[in-house]
């Protein structure tokens, strides 16, 4: 470890021994952690950490270019941008969903087994599909897309003061956001929601806890950060890019032959055949294969019901 950085770490009172061994470099403030390596942060977990982690592109990810992170932020730009919620969800619903990390499901099962406290916290709602509201079941449907990955957090034991938390949004291991349609809320709020009865409790019934949040947005961490920092509760924030990294070689043009696809002949393709496709067909540029997905698309207006039931 750099002179620099042992001196920062002395200056802000972080012990050098607590940062992770594969860190790359801290965000805006000591308690904040950019890495790519799920490891590094599993190492740091202790008896008394909460560990929130995020969901989508955090525990879990498509292996196609079609429904990852990039894809959705390349859809919301693109003429297709009013059908994203509808597609995303049956996406979801035809595709399965991989760990991003392929350790992750062991780790999870390693960490249960010691009786750790480790829960999903998504954004989510357990009714809604980003602005669709009333997807009944959706959270029953996150619960089997996690177990359908090889992690099951219904098994996660329960912290012993789990009986003063606000459990309002909590299914099956999992917490959920509940905010507006048309609005985002942000995980600082939620976290100070499930967390605020610990603070009225007497000082002899308060736990010894350090939360961590990991997840794949910066913005996300920052929020919960400054929650818990006005909470006095010592928290310390992650923001994971693994996704990113696997999906480094991200080609627009292949998810809209793979969205093409699974739309209209209801094949699955995996991001090679996807390529092999594309170049079968030559010069074939983004443009035209979205304006051909949007000539097509009234059959998205009957995508909601397909989903209904997932495929997989």
């Amino acid at each position: 470890m750099n002179f620099l950085l042992l001196f920062l770490c002395a200056f802000i009172g972080v012990s050098s021994e607590k940062l992770p061994k594969e860190l790359e470099r801290t965000v805006s403030s000591a308690q904040l952690f950019e890495t790519d390596s799920m490891e590094s942060i599993i190492r740091e977990i202790g008896p008394h950490t909460l560990v929130f982690i995020d969901i989508d592109d955090t525990l879990i990810d498509f292996d196609t270019h079609l429904g990852c992170k990039t894809w959705r932020t390349r859809i919301k730009e693109s003429p297709l941008r009013n059908h994203h919620d509808t597609l995303t969800f049956y996406i979801a619903k035809q595709i399965k969903m991989g760990p991003v990390d392929p350790k992750m499901p062991k780790w999870v099962k390693e960490l249960q087994a010691r009786g750790h406290f480790l829960f999903p916290m998504t954004a989510r709602e357990k009714d809604c599909w980003y602005d669709l509201d009333g997807i009944l079941g959706n959270d029953e449907f996150t619960y089997r897309a996690l177990l359908a990955a090889g992690m099951n957090f219904a098994e996660t034991p329960l912290p012993h003061y789990a009986r003063y938390l606000n459990q309002e949004n909590f299914y099956r291991g999992i917490y959920f956001s509940k905010h507006p349609i048309d609005s985002e809320k942000m995980k600082g709020e939620t976290i100070k929601e499930i967390l605020s009865p610990l603070l009225v409790l007497p000082a002899h019934l308060r736990p010894e806890i350090e939360v961590f949040i990991i997840d794949d947005r910066k913005n996300q961490c920052e929020s919960v950060l400054a929650e818990l920092k006005s909470m006095g509760i010592p928290c310390r924030g992650y923001w994971y890019r693994g996704a990113e990294k696997n999906h480094a070689e991200f080609d627009f043009a292949v998810s809209l032959i793979q969205l093409r696809a699974l739309l209209f002949d209801q094949r699955v393709l995996s991001n090679q055949e996807a390529r092999d496709e594309l170049a079968a067909r030559g010069d074939l540029q983004e443009e035209e294969l979205t304006q051909e997905i949007l000539r097509r698309l009234p059959v998205v207006e009957a995508l909601r019901e397909k989903s209904c039931q997932s495929v997989w």
